[in-house]
């Protein structure tokens, strides 16, 4: 097989002060402060960010890279929850085994709708989510459609042969079959929708310099399924011509793929930046513009070949790979990490036991049914790894109890991070986190000796 690699580039639908129904209300509170918005319907919030006038805003008050602060910079927060429900009172283990699975489920989403009565339209987003996942009434669908939630294919990015573009014309979508390109030297290129104006516009907020640091990677999974990867350097790799002397293997969290980590702040490029460290992101079967239909034992799959591919293709050696999870992320990483004890560090944001334990909302239970998904719990005793965890004191996705219970059964820890008020998307945005990341990183890893020593 030929590895298909190529450049980036951009495309967007333009700037207008129309169509703008979905985002009235946070227009309305961003005020005089705000100077462009996108006129997609899917409103991209880097955008928004730093198109914020110097002279409309304070920068100290959006020195943390938090869209929620931004916001809040010329107006009251808008789409931020202000008092998320409170946590749920956790009963006695032999309480919740006779009460069932089940209807702990419906306790927990009744007591969100209870509690979110003033956020009307989160209590009509959540109470679809739940009636998708609830039909039909099999245990084994419903829990696989909590577990794998893939954003629409082609939504946020696409592939094209860099031979379709043409200089000053925007490319027409479609999707390709990866097939048709991993047996040939025909080179792919990233679409992204929503970052640009038109394919050659280097002065949007991505830049052509920052983006032109991802390349493009198809590479051949365990589960046989074709994968979409994505090699982003440094500002520091890139300047001195040379990868950095340690890689992170980013596994993405549950309904993303490479194009929406482009759209979140920061995104992927603006973090291997802060952390002066090269990165590798893939997208798992199923999702993305990847190969196949997304189960448990293929993203494990995709994990492991993600991995060998990173060793194999850019020389690293698995004492210099770091797992980096966010989300449903920290149950492969886990998975990756209790396998391959090569592995010397991982960093965990966001972590759970397993899903029914979510579900549930007791992460301590003791055992599941044979329908749960991704039970982190039992494997993390065989991670021998040096690990970080990281978790928002105000997850109520994921509640901060099982970050804890991670934290708890690991062996070789660093001392954890637990962001004060961030939520589950939140904490990803939070600097605090990407400081904790940083020092994690440089000094207790000594990426920073190791760049010294390279020079």
């Amino acid at each position: 097989m030929t590895d298909a690699q190529g450049d980036v580039i951009l495309v967007t639908n333009g700037v207008s002060n129309c169509n703008i129904i979905r985002t009235s209300s946070l227009i309305e509170a961003l005020g005089d402060t705000l100077s462009e918005f996108s006129l997609a319907s899917d409103w991209n919030p880097s955008l928004i960010l730093r198109t914020l006038p110097e002279h409309s805003v304070d920068r100290s008050n959006v020195s943390t890279i938090s869209m929620g602060v931004a916001i809040s910079a010329g107006g009251d927060a808008v789409g931020v929850t202000e008092l998320a429900p409170k946590e749920i009172e956790e009963r006695s283990q032999g309480s919740e085994v006779s009460q069932g699975f089940f209807h702990r489920m419906f306790s927990s989403f009744f007591s969100f709708v209870k509690c979110s009565t003033s956020h009307i339209s989160e209590v009509v987003v959540w109470t679809g989510k739940v009636i998708y996942v609830l039909c039909p009434p099999v245990p084994a669908i419903m829990i696989r459609k909590v577990a794998f939630q893939p954003p629409p294919k082609g939504k946020f990015y696409y592939l094209l042969p860099r031979a379709e573009l043409v200089k000053d014309k925007r490319p027409t979508k479609r999707l390709i079959s990866l097939a048709d390109y991993d047996s040939n030297d025909v080179p792919l290129v990233f679409v992204f929708p929503y970052l640009g104006r038109n394919a050659i516009d280097p002065d949007y907020p991505t830049s052509r310099e920052q983006i032109a640091r991802l390349q493009p990677h198809v590479f051949k999974s365990g589960s046989g399924n074709r994968l979409i990867g994505c090699e982003i350097r440094c500002a520091r790799s890139t300047a001195l011509f040379m990868r950095s002397p340690k890689i992170l293997l980013f596994a993405q969290p549950n309904s993303s793929d490479i194009g929406s980590c482009m759209m979140t702040d920061p995104n992927l490029v603006d973090i291997c930046d802060f952390l002066n460290c090269d990165m590798f992101g893939f997208d798992y079967s199923g999702f993305g513009m990847s190969e196949g239909r997304p189960t448990e034992s293929t993203v494990y799959r995709d994990i492991e070949s993600a991995f060998a591919y990173v060793c194999q293709t850019f020389g690293y050696t698995p004492e210099d790979v770091i797992p980096l999870g966010f989300s449903m992320g920290t149950a492969t990483s886990i998975h990756l990490a209790s396998t391959v004890p090569e592995i010397k560090a991982m960093i965990l944001i966001a972590p759970f036991t397993s899903v029914l334990r979510v579900v549930v909302r007791s992460p301590t239970l003791e055992r599941t049914p044979g329908i749960d998904k991704f039970r982190s719990v039992e494997k993390v005793d065989k991670v021998e790894a040096f690990t970080l965890v990281c978790h928002g004191t105000k997850d109520y996705i994921v509640p901060l109890s099982h970050g804890e219970y991670i934290y708890e059964k690991l062996k070789n820890k660093a001392s954890p991070l637990w962001v004060e008020d961030a939520s589950h998307q939140g904490i990803y945005c939070d600097r605090n986190l990407w400081i904790r990341i940083n020092e994690f990183l440089n000094d207790e890893l000594n990426l920073k000796m190791a760049w010294e020593d390279s020079a």
